[in-house]
């Protein structure tokens, strides 16, 4: 009997000697701030609801993320910037609608308006370099305005703090409806040509198994 029971001991710490040496398996995920903070959460929960599995998650701007994967340190990022598709390996995640946001039962609220229109606001913008303000500066620039042309310029980085200026009718702001869905506190409105969708890739290195991964992280 206590042969048997040494054995069974025996057993039991050679399996969780094992399992202990089971190699882990780890993603090494970049995000811009939008899809990093917002998007990507619920992807991140199911991937780590099974134990053997580690994460590395990177919120950068769009080209910090491009040269982590020249450096190998990503296995595949997702973004919301311009890149090479010549130099990278990458598929179309979604198209993600931009709107405009404002305080709840404002003027502005569900109406579709021109720049015109509001260029009497208070423009709050994220700080330069940042992939949302890049694309709101440039579909504002091909209606010949900049954001000198508002009556106010706000320069924030936090989404935080701009939604809350934005629910308090300090200003208004353009991002992604991913940032402010379900915000009792935030309504929207559209511009034609400034509200267009938006396309988020996930980018990879050429010729390596990560489209394989960054698939099965997000379902798709």
């Amino acid at each position: 009997m206590e042969r048997y029971a040494i054995s069974l001991r025996y057993q039991f710490e050679e399996l969780s000697l094992a399992l202990a040496k089971k190699e882990r398996m780890k993603l090494r995920v970049g995000a811009t701030k939008t899809i990093g903070d917002y998007v990507l959460i619920d992807a991140i929960k199911d991937y780590l609801r099974a134990p053997d599995r580690e994460l590395s998650l990177v919120v950068d701007n769009t080209k910090h993320l491009l040269q982590m994967l020249d450096d190998n340190l990503l296995d595949f990022a997702v973004i919301e910037g311009s890149f090479s598709k010549s130099k990278y390996d990458s598929y179309l995640l979604r198209m993600e609608p931009f709107v405009g946001i404002c305080e709840k039962g404002s003027g502005l609220e569900g109406k579709s308006l021109s720049v015109e229109e509001l260029l009497e606001q208070t423009i709050i913008v994220r700080e330069e370099g940042s992939g949302t303000r890049r694309i709101f500066e440039e579909r504002l620039m091909a209606q010949g305005y900049d954001l000198r042309d508002f009556s106010r310029q706000v320069s924030i980085s936090s989404f935080v703090s701009i939604k809350a200026l934005v629910a308090e009718g300090i200003g208004i702001s353009f991002l992604y409806r991913s940032v402010v869905a379900n915000d009792p506190s935030i309504a929207t409105f559209t511009v034609e040509g400034i509200t267009e969708p938006h396309p988020f890739h996930v980018v990879f290195t050429r010729n390596t198994d990560a489209k394989i991964y960054a698939a099965r992280f997000l379902g798709t």
